[in-house]
């Protein structure tokens, strides 16, 4: 996905590829390590120089990027966290159940439509 966003990034111009890594990422596997972010980047600006790739939100846990976030109007509506390729989230998978625990932690109300939702969430 990383080598896709490189070469995107270097046909349409962009300057800087965003990660959105949060802290809770880092146990996913390597590729969610600060080291790896590391070599990435170096490599990155070597095939594409002048290229960045930037994990701003790395070391905050995510009800952390929630709390941070909601303070600037984001619609919640509108990203995906989910694992399956469904039209809605299902509310099962551990990306669904992590978005949720986030949420609750971070003490904002969960606008998300889950297809199975808990009984804190809307349907």
């Amino acid at each position: 996905m990383l080598a896709l966003a490189v070469h995107l990034a270097q046909h349409i111009g962009a300057r800087r590829i965003l990660l959105a890594l949060s802290r809770d990422d880092r146990d996913h596997g390597p590729g969610s390590q600060p080291a790896f972010l590391q070599g990435f980047t170096h490599l990155a600006g070597t095939l594409v120089p002048g290229l960045a790739v930037l994990a701003p939100l790395h070391d905050l846990d995510k009800a952390q990027v929630i709390r941070s976030a909601s303070a600037t109007g984001i619609d919640w509506t509108r990203t995906w966290s989910c694992l399956l390729d469904h039209p809605r989230y299902c509310g099962h998978c551990p990306q669904c159940k992590a978005r949720q625990a986030a949420f609750a932690v971070a003490n904002v109300t969960d606008p998300t439509a889950y297809a199975h939702p808990t009984d804190s969430q809307p349907d």
